[in-house]
């Protein structure tokens, strides 16, 4: 790896945090990016609709190479602010924070290591945040199971979405139509896969993740989350109009394959006699109202969806109980 110095001329890393009307959405987040210890190498760039409005922390941003505020103008979706910034990054590798997940000390310099091996993306593994809620442990395996620590590092053909690196000079190359990409990074994974392209997970970098503990925020989620994967994976996955029929008609085995992941994970996580029984109930019913989600955009497409989709990732604290 290139040796840290104080004479850095271009960072190493760009981070992308979004923060549509004020900075102290992101200011947890960008706590836990400050304790990095490369972080005189990383260029923050914060995505916002008014400069105006943010009241910015300088003290925090100024321990980092640089930063930058784009304003983006009204905020629709997520994939639109992401394409944005990840097409400015000075950095040759740039990634999204999350506001409610929070990188551990050694993060920056795995996953810029990892990346001088050559690989287009790199990901992390995640640990919860919140794990006594039935409702945040049932979320965080349907959507990052086979990534929940503790997991090997190794060559992978999809990471945990919202928790990738990327070379900028391949984000480049389909700049196009990134917004859209973007909005379900499932789809660009497979996307960039049939492309050549390779991935790598470096479990040794880790992120804290706060999961949804409101019920029905966690299963709008899963219908949301489920209309944009068939809906995207329709547009960008090559898919004949036969395939789309055949998924459409194959909709009502999703529920099982989806519950058969979910126990694979909690048994390789030694977790399955714990957890199981208490998540069953919550579990059933998410993965029905997700292949809903599918069917209905395999059918009809993502529809609204895309803006739908804004409130359950950028504000995910209105999304918990009040417990």
């Amino acid at each position: 790896m290139k040796k840290y110095n104080n004479s850095v001329t271009v960072p190493w890393l760009s981070v992308v945090l979004i923060a549509p009307d004020n900075f102290k959405i992101i200011a947890e987040t960008l706590r836990y990016v400050s304790y990095q210890d490369i972080r005189n190498t990383i260029e923050i760039i914060i995505i916002t609709e008014s400069r105006d409005d943010l009241e910015l922390d300088l003290s925090l941003l100024n321990l980092f190479y640089s930063y930058r505020v784009v304003k983006l103008g009204e905020i629709t979706n997520v994939g639109q602010c992401l394409a944005k910034g990840f097409l400015n990054a000075k950095a040759e590798i740039v990634t999204y924070c999350e506001e409610h997940s929070y990188p551990q000390a050694g993060w920056a310099r795995q996953i810029v290591e990892s990346h001088d091996s050559g690989y287009a993306a790199v990901g992390w593994s995640l640990v919860n945040n919140n794990p006594e809620s039935i409702v945040s442990v049932t979320n965080f395996y349907t959507s990052f199971g086979p990534w929940i620590s503790p997991v090997g590092s190794s060559m992978r053909n999809i990471l945990a979405s919202h928790h990738i690196t990327y070379k900028v000079e391949v984000l480049k190359k389909f700049s196009e139509n990134l917004d859209k990409l973007l909005e379900q990074e499932t789809v660009f994974l497979y996307f960039l896969g049939q492309r050549g392209y390779n991935f790598y997970l470096q479990s040794v970098a880790v992120s804290e993740h706060i999961n949804m503990t409101r019920l029905s925020s966690y299963l709008y989620s899963e219908y949301i989350g489920g209309r944009l994967y068939a809906a995207n994976i329709f547009m960008f996955g090559n898919w004949s109009r036969l395939r789309k029929l055949i998924y459409i008609l194959g909709s009502p085995l999703r529920p099982l394959s989806r519950t058969f992941r979910v126990i694979i994970n909690l048994k390789r996580t030694g977790c399955i006699i714990a957890l199981l029984p208490r998540m069953l109930p919550i579990l059933l019913l998410s993965v029905i109202i997700h292949s809903l989600g599918e069917l209905v955009g395999y059918t009809f497409g993502a529809g609204n969806s895309y803006k739908q989709n804004k409130s359950i990732e950028l504000f995910r604290f209105r999304h918990m109980s009040d417990k």
